[in-house]
């Protein structure tokens, strides 16, 4: 155990250092410390002061800006989803199995690791869906997949531009901005027609999209991982696949209890109603 413990750290360490040339000048790419300083706000954020500032104040009327938000963020996801199928899967040159990364400056390969870069500022753009959630003291939805999410988020695709800005993640960038097209898209929908949420068919199918993707996206990674000739890096392989389980396994917790887990409403019997038939008799006897 403390051999592999130390091979991982070493491994780590070798990584962090063979970052790539092209997308490394980048902003936020070359040190890890602005994301690292911005994940700890929000998170500090959305937990502590948020939460602290608004226990006296009314909700805030945010409507308009996550309106506005919720189409930037279908128009942002479908214009990835849009340039992934047209420059990367459907044009003939990357393997759906094992797709090693371009590190060439060859226009298409500059394109894929431009595309990434921006996929990874989305990330950092789902952070305002709590902090919206703050400002409208919505603070029970503020779980522990909420923020867990959006922070391994934010953290894995820096670490995807920085070291494969292209090659077999692409596909995971691919399948996670047809979701987030329909995500936004609904929470579009409920903010303009809140009483839309009350439909809870389209919630339910949502997160079992989101726990299609995952399951998709882990035996994507897998396949590379598990090819012996597939050069992919298999160190960021096995970082990547256990969070995508451990995601997995969290929205499939959230799923069984928010869907699946549903107690029938309790029917009264008459032994729950006599105590109110005997003290209706009392009060006919006191008159």
């Amino acid at each position: 155990m403390a051999s592999l413990l130390v091979q991982f750290i070493a491994g780590i360490g070798h990584y962090y250092e063979r970052a790539d040339p092209r997308t490394k000048p980048w902003p936020l790419i070359d040190s890890p410390l602005l994301l690292v300083l911005l994940l700890a706000s929000y998170n500090l954020f959305v937990l502590k002061i948020g939460p602290y500032w608004m226990k006296n104040r009314k909700p805030f009327d945010v409507r308009l800006p996550m309106a506005m938000y919720n189409v930037l963020q279908v128009l942002f996801n479908g214009y990835f989803f849009e340039e992934a199928l047209r420059l990367v899967w459907f044009n003939g040159r990357y393997s759906w199995v094992c797709e090693e990364v371009d590190y060439s400056y060859d226009p298409l390969a500059i394109w894929v690791a431009k595309m990434s870069w921006l996929f990874m500022f989305t990330k950092i753009l789902d952070l305002l869906d709590t902090v919206f959630m703050v400002l409208r003291k919505k603070q029970e939805q503020i779980s522990f997949l909420h923020v867990y999410h959006h922070t391994c988020m934010v953290f894995a695709t820096w670490m995807a531009v920085r070291y494969v800005a292209g090659g077999h993640c692409v596909f995971f960038g691919t399948v996670n901005s047809f979701v987030h097209v329909i995500m936004y898209f609904y929470y579009f929908i409920t903010t303009i027609n809140p009483e839309f949420k009350k439909n809870l068919t389209w919630k339910r199918h949502i997160t079992e999209i989101q726990l299609i993707q995952f399951v998709i996206t882990i035996a994507h990674g897998s396949i590379a991982l598990l090819n012996n000739h597939c050069n992919f890096p298999k160190f960021l392989l096995a970082l990547f696949i256990p969070q995508d389980v451990f995601m997995l396994a969290l929205f499939w917790d959230f799923y069984k209890k928010a869907y699946l887990s549903k107690k029938p409403k309790k029917v009264k019997s008459d032994e729950d109603l006599e105590p109110k038939k005997k003290k209706r008799n009392r009060l006919r006897t006191l008159r």
